[in-house]
């Protein structure tokens, strides 16, 4: 069951790569350490306030609409929501409307961390020797990117969490409910419809404000695949009848390649 778990996360980043920090990965968990028990702490098994496999319905009238919604190839879904503080975002799993994981880490290893610390005293910047401290040998540690290394703690009913570590310590911290739906090879494929790559197929953004709404646009266009420095190189407002639609033209700062990527910003433009 670990292994589904740890599909849906390489799926996940097949998607958003750039949520994935490069640098060199710490743990090697020995396999026949013994399991230390340990009694869970309270909401030992909520993230973020939510607790996977639990309706998105119930997600949403408490946090409200997504900054953003993205489609995954198996008909999954990705919900971006702002994090406890400005250097953090939250990304929510889901698929037929149930919470699959719930994913947190921060913008700015230095920047606010608060909020960010989870039920087991684990919070962003520890090594695993600090998590091992917490709880214990990890059961299983997997290598899902150059320089980036994924720990996993298995618990009662199902439930898994999942440090994402870097040379830097933890990097993103997820909860998993391994009994909750997801696609797997046979699930027929779907394409996203809002994947940015034009005025027709914006993204679409919702956010309580203009500065709320322009931070997540900027940080979410700079940060995708295929270059390491991409920089914002102009900013054009279109309109699609009522729609607004922001065009940022990007270029990579080490390779001078060029792209476009459109934003339907009608949600909150003009909001203070």
């Amino acid at each position: 069951m670990i292994l589904a778990v740890l599909s849906t996360w390489a799926l996940l980043h097949a998607v958003a790569p750039h949520e994935i920090a490069a640098a060199t990965p710490t743990p090697s968990p020995a396999a026949s350490a013994p399991a230390v028990v340990r009694t869970p702490p309270p909401n030992a098994h909520v993230w973020q306030g939510i607790t996977p496999g639990s309706s998105t319905q119930t997600v949403r009238a408490k946090f409200g609409e997504p900054l953003l919604v993205r489609v995954l190839p198996d008909g999954s879904l990705l919900d971006w929501y702002p994090g406890p503080t400005d250097n953090a975002y939250v990304i929510i799993g889901e698929r037929d409307k149930i919470v699959q994981y719930v994913r947190a880490f921060p913008l700015a290893p230095d920047g606010s961390l608060d909020g960010l610390t989870d039920p087991y005293g684990v919070k962003p910047g520890l090594d695993y020797a600090q998590i091992k401290s917490l709880r214990g040998e990890a059961q299983q540690a997997h290598q899902v990117a150059p320089g980036t290394a994924v720990i996993l703690y298995p618990e009662d009913q199902g439930f898994v969490w999942l440090y994402e570590l870097t040379a830097d310590g933890v990097h993103a911290i997820s909860l998993y409910d391994d009994k909750a739906p997801r696609g797997n090879l046979n699930s027929p494929q779907v394409a996203d419809a809002h994947d940015g790559t034009s005025i027709g197929r914006a993204y679409v953004l919702h956010a309580k404000n203009e500065q709320e709404g322009t931070r997540f646009e900027r940080y979410y266009a700079t940060h995708r695949a295929g270059c390491a420095t991409w920089q914002v190189a102009n900013q054009t407002v279109l309109s699609l009848g009522a729609r607004k639609i922001d065009q940022l033209d990007l270029q990579c700062a080490e390779t001078k390649d060029e792209t476009s990527m459109f934003f339907d910003v009608t949600s909150f433009i003009g909001k203070s």
